[in-house]
């Protein structure tokens, strides 16, 4: 079959090849249907490659010179500029991952419904927590730049742009140009990076991360400019809303008030009197907020998925003198009663510049909301409705605001008067500020400094009831503006005073949870920053987020301070590691926090509303009564209607270090259980009362050598810290000898001459009593001589023999003569036996004679 001739420039078009190692090219011409046609005109030597058309015209590839633009359309010369996204314009691909090194190949978990989404006049990122990304390649002769515009309001989403080379490597960036940074709502920020020559691919990355379960606000893109082409062999038409009425034109301009226009319009077309312009189309009058005799109100109408925005700019808050600026907790307060009645998902949103501090979703009865500020610094209140974010019909969707408040508002107005100071009490005297720390006496409307341990409020200073009483375990400022703890504790136990001293737990504290996992699976984790005790009642526990990548000088400035970091007692941030989501670093987000005001330390289980329940953590050790730090934060969330509420529980450990460990409830892994009340366990030895006399002994060793040694050892377990240290060991002079064996040795010594004397006494004694017994007997034996008879007659030698046997068998032992001392009845009779003996003899002797 024979293809027919290519004779009309309808079938084919022209195109360069790719320059060669001499910069030459050459012109092809190609059918827009493979096969179609045959006879095309044959390839001719092309212009430079560094060729290039001047801004207003194009390259007319026939002729191949330049053809300057027709009217309604417009031309950048050496650039391309994409405005219009009805469609997604060719070159542009969407690449849509889930970039989780834990994530699953389940279909529910895939994104392939994820992408970017043209809506006319700008381009709509995803509103999941899917990575997309859209991808741009472009062949540069030259140095140029990109720049495009962008809206990016939610710091959930994480928005970045980056440039790799036709090797799939990134190209060097700085973190400014790498991470776009947020834009207020309604503001359309401008994005430039410089390009090298070559290929360059150009990626818009967003990766939504859907915490809380709320949907993301979606990342918008208009305008992306790309200087530095070599050619461009077309002109673009105006968008819908601009026009260029003269030929040759690099810029299209907008319609004036009125007017509106077409795509490729080279004039505007002016709207009827009874209609609103919108530049591209004339439509009835809608209007966004609307005022409604007591309240105001979003208008009827519109399109279901606008943001229709509410925006009240205060420049700055302004105290009363005697609150000092340095150590205010609370600078002022926005309060307003709203109603939402909703028939779909419709969201009202409550943001300070860009940050959400609140929203409400369905509808909600009249109600007041309360949000206190704690920095002095120019603020952008915004009130952002959107009916639904779904193709569908619910325009009579409304939400009204029946009151806004503003307490201490620099440049605002008084809503009522009250007493002021006076400079003295005479009549006529005029009104004077009073200082830091000072109320207005009710007798004298005179200043008076607050008594001690007080702290006075910033709403009201007249009486002494302004000067509220600081809570246990803490006391005033030199301004008495805040009560704080000074990093000492005392506490009573058992008719024992126990003091404390916690200034190694001054420093903040950090404690990272456990993985936690989005629907999705990404992980992340929630890390909280701890400030105890000391620092005068500052709040130096700073939680920042890092996801715009911000230098340094962009946070000193007064957006960056309010935007980007909180300062508090506790505060917390949501941390996705890197190698969660394919970042390069770890990135910390929705930083808030979680305790604003010191309510007290105490060793008791609840304070001022705020209870520390018994079965969070295991039962301590160690007989040491726990010490609470209660904190509150007031500001009340939509699940936290008393604001939240934090403990942070001290604990002695002898055997953790000074700074010691946080800890988070183990069945409350997140900190808190139902999302306000949190808790934290802080172990530590510097939680463990100071040592004092009581808590050591003393040891005495033996005399050595004339010295004795005394040793100090502590009590054990030994649950004390610091305070007073162990005494040194001692030495004393001694004798090898005590006084108590010397007492006994002499005792002893005493008793046996005592013995000895005794005892020589009584034998002694008994040798005369012995000796007058013997005489007796001799001389009573000399008295009864008698013939020899059978009867009483002694044999010869026998009287010898038995004198001897009676003086010696009647002597005594010394066991005898001790008994004999102990009883002289038993010598009477002894004697009184001899003697009538003897009495017998005698008798015997008158009987022969």
């Amino acid at each position: 079959m024979s293809l027919s001739a290519c004779v009309f420039q309808t079938d084919y078009y022209f195109e360069y090849t790719e320059c060669d190692s001499t910069g030459s090219r050459w012109r092809v011409a190609i059918p827009h249907r493979q096969g179609s046609c045959s006879g095309l005109p044959e390839p001719v030597r092309g212009t430079d490659c560094t060729f290039s058309c001047e801004a207003g015209k194009f390259l007319e590839m026939s002729s191949q010179q330049c053809t300057s633009c027709a009217a309604g359309s417009y031309s950048l010369g050496s650039g391309v500029r994409f405005d219009q996204w009805d469609s997604i314009p060719a070159g542009f691909s969407n690449l849509a991952t889930y970039m989780d090194s834990g994530g699953s190949g389940d279909d529910s978990m895939t994104c392939n419904n994820s992408s970017w989404t043209p809506q006319g006049s700008h381009l709509e990122s995803n509103r999941d927590d899917c990575t997309v990304s859209l991808v741009y390649a472009v062949h540069l002769m030259k140095q140029g730049s990109v720049s495009f515009d962008y809206q990016y309001v939610d710091s959930n989403v994480f928005f970045e742009f980056f440039i790799q080379n036709d090797q799939c490597q990134e190209m060097d960036q700085t973190g400014s140009e790498k991470w776009i940074k947020l834009t207020s709502n309604g503001e359309w920020g401008t994005h430039t990076v410089n390009l090298k020559s070559g290929t360059n691919i150009l990626y818009w990355r967003t990766t939504g991360m859907l915490l809380g379960g709320k949907p993301v606000k979606p990342v918008l893109l208009k305008n992306i400019q790309i200087e530095g082409v070599a050619y461009t062999s077309e002109c673009f038409p105006c968008r819908p809303g601009t026009f260029s009425k003269t030929p040759g034109s690099s810029s299209c301009d907008l319609c004036p008030r009125n007017t509106y226009s077409g795509k490729g319009a080279s004039s505007c077309t002016p709207c009827s009197k009874t209609h609103k312009c919108s530049m591209i189309r004339c439509t009835f009058v809608f209007v966004g907020w609307e005022v409604a005799g007591d309240h105001i109100r979003i208008g009827v109408g519109g399109s279901d998925n606008d943001y229709l925005i509410l925006n009240l700019r205060v420049p700055g808050f302004k105290l009363p003198t005697s609150v000092n600026d340095a150590s205010a907790t609370e600078f002022g307060r926005i309060t307003f009663i709203f109603e939402t009645n909703c028939s779909a998902d419709c969201e009202l949103y409550f943001m300070i510049s860009t940050n959400v501090v609140e929203s409400w979703v369905g509808s909600k009865p009249r109600q007041a909301y309360t949000h206190t500020m704690t920095k002095n610094a120019s603020v952008s209140y915004t009130w952002a409705f959107q009916r639904t974010n779904k193709a569908s019909d619910h325009v009579n969707d409304i939400a009204k605001i029946y009151s806004i408040t503003v307490t201490n508002a620099m440049d605002g107005s008084a809503s009522g008067c009250h007493a002021c100071a006076m400079m003295s009490q005479q009549d006529g005297s005029s009104c004077v500020p009073c200082p830091a720390g000072h109320f207005i006496n009710k007798d004298t409307n005179q200043c008076q400094e607050c008594p001690s341990n007080t702290f006075l409020s910033g709403h009201h200073i007249y009486g002494q009831e302004a000067c509220q009483p600081c809570g246990p375990g803490s006391k005033n400022n030199k301004e008495h503006s805040v009560c704080f703890n000074d990093c000492t504790f005392s506490h009573m136990d058992r008719n024992r005073t126990l003091t404390y001293d916690l200034s190694a737990l001054s420093s903040v504290g950090s404690i990272m949870n456990g993985p936690s996992f989005t629907s999705k699976g990404t992980k992340y984790y929630h890390q909280f920053n701890i400030s105890l005790c000391g620092a005068e009642g500052r709040k130096v526990a700073v939680c920042t987020d890092n996801v715009t990548d911000l230098s340094s000088k962009d946070l000193q400035n007064e957006s960056a301070d309010l935007n980007n970091f909180v300062e508090t007692f506790v505060c917390q941030s949501t941390i996705i590691p890197a190698d969660g989501r394919g970042f390069r670093t770890s990135l910390s987000s929705q930083s808030i926090s979680l305790a604003d005001t010191f309510l007290g330390a105490s060793v008791h289980k609840n304070l001022d509303g705020v209870t520390v329940s018994s079965d969070l953590f295991p039962e301590s050790s160690w007989k040491v009564p726990d010490i609470n730090f209660f904190y509150r934060s007031p500001q009340p969330t939509a699940s936290c209607l008393n604001g939240r509420s934090t403990v942070v529980t001290l604990r002695c450990n002898p055997e953790k270090s000074a700074r010691g460990e946080l800890t988070v409830p183990s069945k409350c892994p997140a900190g808190t259980c139902n999302g306000c009340e949190f808790n934290f366990l802080w172990e530590s030895s510097s939680a463990c009362p100071l040592c004092t006399e009581t808590y050591y002994h003393s040891i005495e060793g033996a005399c050595k050598g004339g010295v004795q040694d005394t040793l100090y050892v502590w009590n054990e377990p030994k649950f004390c810290t610091k305070g007073v240290p162990l005494p040194n060991k001692t030495s004393a002079h001694c004798e090898v000898v005590s006084l108590w064996v010397k007492a006994g040795i002499g005792g002893g010594a005493f008793m046996a001459i005592l013995l000895v004397s005794l005892t020589c006494y009584f034998w002694k004694k008994n040798k005369r009593l012995e000796y007058k017994y013997s005489r007796l007997v001799m001389s009573a034996n000399k008295d009864c001589e008698l013939p020899a008879a059978d009867s009483c007659a002694l044999a010869e030698g026998e009287g010898e023999e038995n004198e001897d046997d009676v003086v010696y068998s009647n002597t005594p032992s010394l066991l005898g003569k001790l008994k004999a001392i102990a009883s002289k009845d038993q010598v009477t009779l002894k004697t009184g036996a001899m003697m009538q003996k003897i009495q017998l003899c005698i008798t015997g002797i008158n009987i022969f004679k």
